[in-house]
């Protein structure tokens, strides 16, 4: 899919409204995609960024619920998201195939070479993961790679250079007791809003993709997409 990066949609930058779409409303299971949730995690992002007196707090949050409405009015627009009409407590959306392309897009461009050996190192990560004892006090070795799959122009064209290597990463808890165990844990050391983002499978995510700036990964195969496997677990 080609993408104008020059266009600014409502006066917003497509990098920005990329980024935004990757942090609100992604294809992944942890991510919460109603807009309440939305407008609540970036108003909450935004504090921790600029640290606001206490007589500042209430314009940023109007601030911010406004931009979020912005960007999504624009996803909208451009066919990138749609609403979620099965969920009906408040208005949820979802990317549609061409938003899940743009979501994983760069302006970027790449070497082969460049992007080769980022996806070798990821690939020897999984391994890594999958190799170790699960640990309560490592708790993305709770988890492991099912597989990764790669789609998208990388894996059909012999390009000299790309903008991004598409990945579709399956992880699953390993050990069910010792996951609950430290979710427990997690929920009474730091409660509701940090428990989530101390989800083993999120820290294991996170740990695999680390300083990969080149690979664009995400939980699920977009709809009427081939793949090619590059890596399975080995079942022991």
């Amino acid at each position: 899919m080609k993408i104008d990066w020059a266009e600014k949609p409502d006066g917003i930058d497509m990098t920005e409204l990329r980024d935004f779409m990757k942090r609100a409303i992604a294809n992944d299971d942890i991510q919460l995609t109603g807009l309440q949730n939305i407008i609540f995690y970036e108003q909450r992002r935004i504090k921790c960024m600029q640290h606001p007196r206490i007589e500042e707090i209430r314009a940023i949050e109007q601030k911010v619920e406004v931009d979020c409405k912005s960007y999504i009015s624009a996803l909208l627009k451009l066919g990138y998201i749609e609403v979620r009409p099965e969920i009906t407590d408040d208005v949820y959306y979802m990317q549609t195939i061409s938003g899940t392309a743009f979501a994983m897009a760069s302006p970027k461009r790449f070497t082969r070479k460049a992007a080769q050996k980022q996806l070798d190192e990821f690939l020897r990560r999984c391994n890594e993961l999958n190799n170790q004892a699960p640990n309560l006090d490592v708790p993305e070795t709770i988890c492991q790679v099912d597989s990764v799959i790669l789609f998208g122009s990388f894996a059909k064209d012999a390009l000299s250079d790309v903008g991004d290597v598409d990945l579709c990463l399956n992880i699953s808890v390993r050990d069910q007791d010792l996951y609950n165990k430290y979710n427990s844990k997690s929920f009474i050391q730091y409660g509701v809003a940090e428990t989530l983002n101390r989800n083993p499978i999120f820290l294991a995510r996170k740990k695999l993709r680390k300083g990969l700036n080149i690979l664009s990964i995400g939980s699920q195969l977009p709809e009427g997409s081939k793949g090619v496997t590059l890596f399975e677990r080995v079942e022991s």
